[in-house]
């Protein structure tokens, strides 16, 4: 799924990922990378105990209460989702497509896929 980056909000990390803080009509997003991340990381982790229609409606409330930054590769594909909570990391999930040696470009940090 390819999303475009553009927007206000958007900042560049040395010619790699864009971020872009998510607004209401990115909670579809958001949600994909958050289900993805999830359904690929079992048995490393639990199941999702809540349908991916339940985990959708979730994300909504998500994205409009909290700060939720996206990350899209240059060609606007959406690579990962942060949740700040307060000055801290609450939630982060790259996409398992990107992972290992399909990664084109470097990240600030290693993700675990």
């Amino acid at each position: 799924m390819q999303h475009n980056s553009a927007g206000a909000d958007d900042r560049q990390m040395n010619a790699g990922p864009r971020l872009r803080r998510a607004k209401g009509a990115d909670a579809d997003i958001a949600a994909g990378v958050y289900l993805r991340a999830r359904h690929h990381a079992v048995p490393q982790i639990p199941p999702l105990v809540h349908s991916d229609d339940d985990v959708r409606q979730w994300m909504r409330g998500v994205v409009q209460e909290q700060e939720v930054w996206l990350a899209f590769a240059s060609d606007g594909t959406v690579l990962g989702l942060m949740v700040l909570a307060g000055a801290w990391v609450g939630q982060l999930y790259v996409d398992p497509g990107i992972c290992g040696p399909r990664m084109d470009r470097p990240w600030p940090w290693h993700p675990v896929c």
